[in-house]
């Protein structure tokens, strides 16, 4: 979710900015560590040093906030991912098997992407306007261009191949605390590669 083209009354650009990169930095850390649910605006505009009535000119919500953080750094995990889809002696499917493998255990550098599940997701679609979560939807669709740069093709349309893969990491999130999570996150994502990535012709 790009925020760039939004400036508040009141702020300058590189205020905007500023106060933007503390929201997403402090709010990260503050629903890590409470929840979603526990957190509050006041908290939020507290850990940026504005008032409460300014968070509403950057968000509408808590939930937009995070929302728009996960996005972020969805987006940048996907940047710092990319050179594994050059690796020449690598198949198609391999790339991908370890870009999303890779992904799943940098995710202590992003640990508000560890903590999405499929309640916070419900939550999250509950509570936001139809349009905010369409252009998510959206946005996890741009983001497979990046293996189209690669030529990596898929068997599905990339609103399909979007969800399949939000899915798969979710289930392997809310596994990690299995003695066999390893393994078993090798054979999901394997399988789903399988079924989901091209042959190359």
């Amino acid at each position: 979710m790009d925020r760039s083209d939004i400036v508040p009354k009141g702020f300058t650009e590189t205020e905007k900015e500023r106060i933007i990169t503390i929201l997403r930095e402090e709010g990260q850390k503050l629903f890590v560590s409470h929840g979603i649910k526990k957190v509050t605006i006041d908290e939020l505009a507290s850990a940026a040093h504005i008032a409460k009535g300014s968070f509403y000119s950057f968000y509408q919500t808590k939930e937009e906030l995070f929302l728009d953080i996960s996005t972020y750094y969805q987006q940048k995990l996907f940047n710092d991912l990319e050179s594994i889809l050059s690796f020449d002696n690598y198949s198609d499917k391999k790339k991908v098997f370890l870009f999303l493998k890779t992904a799943l255990e940098k995710l202590t550098e992003y640990p508000l992407l560890g903590m999405v599940n499929s309640e916070i997701i419900e939550l999250l679609y509950r509570k936001l306007p139809q349009e905010k979560v369409d252009a998510e939807l959206k946005s996890d669709i741009l983001r497979l261009e990046i293996f189209k740069n690669h030529k990596i093709r898929f068997n599905y349309p990339h609103p399909i191949v979007a969800k399949v893969f939000q899915k798969a990491m979710i289930a392997c999130i809310q596994n990690q605390s299995d003695s066999d999570n390893s393994i078993i996150t090798d054979i999901l994502l394997q399988s789903i590669v399988e079924k989901v990535v091209k042959d190359y012709e």
